[in-house]
């Protein structure tokens, strides 16, 4: 048998902004083939575009597309159907950077075997504000390095200077 860990909870992709995003797509691609057909030579282009726009964020509401799964060892991401696992001892703090597009949620991913860390970015918030997901995904990560009641933790003390 797998061992595999517990899932204690899962995020999905917001509905509302699936949804409002491909909606917006779809009525661009519209106007743009509207506008090919009334004589604009390359609309179709942009049409075509926006109409694999709402394709594609429709498609995040498919079921284990996108998704992240979390647990007390770790957790788990699913972008278009590939699914990535981290655990929290190999992952650094997470952090909000601002990019070409708006705010989005990263992370350090240290291998194990090398050392090395890689950075990894969450292309989505699951309906959250990118300062709640990091916040989300920190605390869980704090639960699971706590150290175990009865472990014995060495503590350095701060010198009063």
């Amino acid at each position: 048998m797998t061992d595999r860990p517990e899932i204690t909870q899962e995020l999905r992709p917001s509905r509302f902004r699936c949804i409002g995003l491909a909606t917006a797509c779809a009525v661009m691609g519209v106007v743009c083939f509207h506008l090919w057909f009334n004589g604009t030579d390359n609309a179709w282009v942009a049409g075509s575009f926006m109409v694999a726009g709402a394709v594609f964020f429709i498609f995040h509401l498919a079921p284990g597309a996108y998704a992240l799964w979390l647990d007390s060892k770790g957790f788990s991401v699913a972008e278009m159907y590939t699914v990535k696992r981290y655990a929290w001892p190999e992952v650094t703090e997470f952090l909000v950077r601002r990019g070409f597009l708006g705010h989005y949620v990263e992370f350090q991913h240290i291998a194990p075997d090398t050392g090395e860390a890689h950075r990894v970015v969450l292309n989505e918030t699951y309906g959250f504000k990118p300062v709640e997901m990091a916040r989300l995904l920190n605390d869980r990560r704090k639960q699971t390095s706590a150290p175990k009641t009865g472990e014995r933790r060495k503590v350095w003390r701060s010198r009063n200077c």
